[in-house]
């Protein structure tokens, strides 16, 4: 037998199903067509241009890929069903009224974070939502303003972007992006530890994001795989920046007691003066975890883990390769000043020989294909949070508030500027987005219910009732917008 080409199993030709209003229609795809190929194949033959965007309601991680305009549907199995998402027309476009809350994916000591969804677009995004009156009463109000400004400053592929920040009358909030594969803590409690190749991966881009953060005198100072999230291919994105401390060079020091007691550095601790070397530290603890499963001088006890790191001598296991004992054993390092990455900088640990097989350039331009992909078809967050009940209105001033006391917050609220360098993301047109308001508030005045016909590829015909439909021709098709 000789060679065959590829089959129907490379192609991956599949049948789904799209539900509209529990009417079932059959589509025809393969792995080889896009996400923007389903929703105007599904706009063309069900005359709906404000669909707007499509959900699985399986997994986060398959619903944000049904975002993504170039997005294989290799994702997507036979006999799946996905759901359309209508346009919702809002005359705040930048406010909070923009979004809709969809599930609770995270929470801190002062902030909950909410997966949502762009009412317009059918983008989804991850805000973060403080409390300010308990921020003020904790003296955090500078942290979130740095924290917003490092974030609206940053620009790297391994540090999640920031498209605006809002403050209601007691609410203050980042929209940022959204990454799927949620927390490398997440994913390192199941797999329980990492192989060293796996390992180097994720350190080397943790590595060029401290990297970046170093250069623009920044120290981080709350590096742990919580603070570590996975987007939708797999590559890492740095979180958090509350902790972080801004304006210090390679010398500067400050005197902050401040991280997780797992990775912070003897220096701290100690309550003395410290420099990035703190990060250095926190990296190695990281790279310990990953390929032991444990910090290192873990202990459940808080005060006797501190005293652990201050005064045990480092234990690693025997079954570790020869290079990667010795960086971790130079990063863990109890002085600073013999610590690796003390003399200079990041470069130093780059050319550590546990790291020499790393090409940086192809790293940094996400060219090496991660080791791990999240989960498509399960969610990547902890159920405790995604199955939490929430007030649909978590977003803005609740009932009970109005007599509770207003803080403002300076310099704090923030809107990204579409930049020139374009990228795909669906958006509306004005126009449509004229016709469709038109076309909803006729519906709303009429209360008219009308027919959209379906004709499937067998030829046969069916027909629905949709409010607010109207036909492909009535008005102007959807486009494609290019922006970040």
């Amino acid at each position: 037998m000789g060679n065959s080409p590829r089959g129907c199993k490379d192609i991956g030709l599949k049948t789904i199903y799209l539900n509209i209003q529990d009417h079932i229609i059959p589509i025809s795809c393969s792995n080889l067509n896009t996400s923007e190929w389903l929703l105007n194949h599904i706009r063309s033959i069900t005359s709906l241009p404000n669909i707007i965007s499509l959900e699985t309601r399986f997994s986060e991680m398959s619903d944000y890929s049904l975002t993504i305009p170039e997005k294989n549907l290799i994702f997507l199995e036979n006999k799946d069903t996905i759901y359309p998402i209508y346009s919702k027309i809002s005359n705040l476009e930048k406010s909070l009224h923009s979004f809709s809350p969809l599930k609770i994916i995270g929470k801190g000591g002062f902030s909950t974070v909410y997966l949502v969804r762009h009412k317009e677009t059918g983008k989804m995004f991850a805000i973060k939502t403080m409390q300010k009156l308990l921020l003020a009463k904790e003296n955090k109000i500078s942290q979130i303003v740095l924290e917003k400004d490092i974030l609206q400053n940053s620009n790297h592929p391994f540090i999640v972007k920031l498209f605006m920040a809002l403050q209601n009358r007691t609410k203050a909030h980042l929209i940022m992006e959204f990454c799927p594969g949620g927390e490398l803590f997440f994913h390192l409690q199941k797999l329980k530890k990492l192989n060293e190749i796996d390992a180097l991966f994720y350190f080397a881009e943790i590595l060029l994001a401290l990297e970046y953060i170093h250069k623009n005198d920044i120290i981080y100072r709350d590096l742990k795989p919580e603070n570590i999230l996975l987007d939708v291919d797999g590559h890492i994105k740095l979180i958090d920046f509350g902790l972080a401390k801004k304006g210090l060079g390679k010398e500067g020091v400050t005197f902050s007691f401040c991280g997780s007691p797992e990775y912070m550095s003897p220096e701290v601790l100690n309550g003395i003066s410290h420099g990035r070397a703190v990060d250095y530290y926190s990296l190695g603890a990281l790279l310990f975890e990953m390929l032991t499963g444990m910090p290192p001088f873990y202990d459940r006890n808080p005060s006797q883990m501190e005293w652990n790191i201050k005064n045990l001598d480092l234990v690693i296991p025997k079954e570790l390769s020869k290079s990667s004992k010795d960086i971790i054993k130079k990063l863990l390092n109890k002085d600073p000043e013999k610590r690796l990455g003390f003399n200079k900088g990041i470069e130093e640990i780059k050319n550590h020989s546990w790291c020499r097989s790393i090409n940086w350039k192809k790293l940094m331009n996400k060219d090496i294909k991660p080791p791990f992909i999240p989960h498509m078809r399960e969610s990547n967050f902890d159920q405790n949070f995604t199955r939490e009940q929430f007030n649909n209105n978590c977003l803005f001033d609740e009932d009970d508030d109005n007599n509770e006391q207003s803080v403002f917050i300076d310099n704090f609220d923030y809107v990204q500027e579409h930049r020139k360098r374009k990228k795909k993301v669906l958006s509306i047109i004005p126009e449509v987005r004229e016709s469709i308001a038109d076309m909803s508030t006729k519906n709303s005045e009429e209360k008219q219910v009308k027919v959209v016909e379906f004709t499937e590829e067998s030829g046969n015909s069916n027909s629905i009732e949709s409010e607010g439909s109207a036909k492909i021709n009535e008005i102007p098709s959807f486009t494609t917008r290019f922006f970040e």
